[in-house]
């Protein structure tokens, strides 16, 4: 999932906390860094077949290193009893300078393969396409997607073959991303060809990462990075897509409909298993209809279509 990342100073040195937890865990740990006050966090899971998730959050470093470490050890503790016992809980807390944080976490992104076609790949390893494959270049700068996670890699396959079919059928191919993030997501679906493509980000920080990554993969002519909130956004799209926390679609629940066109599509994503039917019953209306649902690793995706 999309970390959200606060401005922060890149010549300072931070805290960072390193935090491995199942991969059911993940989500809660993030959060709760964030609202620990950290400048960023983000999941990672470098062993696709592995049980655990890494959580990194990111503080200023005049935050008092021991409350923090008792803090989160006292969370982990709190919630370890709800998540299956897989695996050792860990955490761990350092100090990085500016080189260090910014440079170390690039040798764990290589290049990927997340679905038939695409390939996500940082900008600074070189990768060839074969046969039909799309690349995706993205430096996602701290705490932000670099394709990896469950939920991303289930929107990325919605939509490289749901832009196939409307293709195939000659239908609208419009797309509003909420929470852009990296930009990934609205960048692989104009490379796909959907058009136009809006991406919407309230967080300063990732909303110029994703710009630079727009210009960076050459599709600015068709992607665009907005401010607004969803409530400020008009009009209406093809395709709607939110890859963020099950809270906030939640509380987004009536602008997200409300955007999507007569024969469009709202997918959802960063939906725990057991909440899938929670959410397909609020989003369910008489005019919104569940078409589609896919599970991975413990997350679930959600497809309605306005008749």
């Amino acid at each position: 999932m999309k970390a959200q990342c606060r401005r922060f100073h890149r010549n300072h040195d931070i805290t960072e906390i390193v935090v491995v937890v199942p991969c059911q865990a993940s989500e809660a740990v993030e959060n709760f860094l964030e609202d620990l006050g950290a400048m960023g966090a983000s999941i990672e899971r470098f062993d696709m077949e592995g049980p655990t998730e890494t959580v990194r959050g990111y503080f200023p470093h005049d935050k008092e290193t021991d409350q923090l470490k008792r803090s989160v050890e006292a969370y982990l503790k709190e919630i370890e009893d709800f998540f299956p016992p897989t695996t050792r809980w860990r955490s761990a807390i350092r100090v990085l300078s500016p080189s260090d944080w910014q440079e170390k976490w690039k040798t764990f992104f290589r290049p990927i393969g997340v679905t038939r076609r695409l390939v996500i790949k940082p900008t600074w390893e070189s990768y060839e396409a074969r046969d039909n494959g799309i690349i995706i270049e993205i430096d996602p700068g701290l705490a932000f997607g670099t394709g990896l996670h469950p939920t991303t890699r289930l929107c990325l396959t919605f939509l490289e073959n749901e832009i196939d079919r409307r293709i195939k059928e000659s239908k609208g191919r419009s797309l509003l991303d909420v929470g852009t993030g990296s930009g990934i997501l609205a960048i692989a679906a104009a490379r796909l060809g959907a058009r136009p493509v809006v991406g919407i980000e309230i967080d300063d920080t990732a909303r110029e990462v994703a710009r630079q990554n727009v210009k960076h993969n050459h599709v600015e002519g068709v992607v665009s990075v907005d401010s607004k909130k969803l409530e400020a956004i008009g009009g209406s799209f093809d395709l709607v897509l939110a890859n963020i926390d099950a809270k906030t679609l939640a509380e987004l629940r009536d602008p997200l409909i409300r955007l999507v066109s007569v024969g469009g599509r709202l997918a959802l994503s960063g939906i725990l298993k057991e909440q899938k039917q929670r959410f397909k019953g609020m989003f369910r209306g008489d005019q919104f209809h569940c078409v589609g649902e896919k599970s991975r690793e413990g997350w679930s995706f959600l497809v309605f279509e306005r008749s």
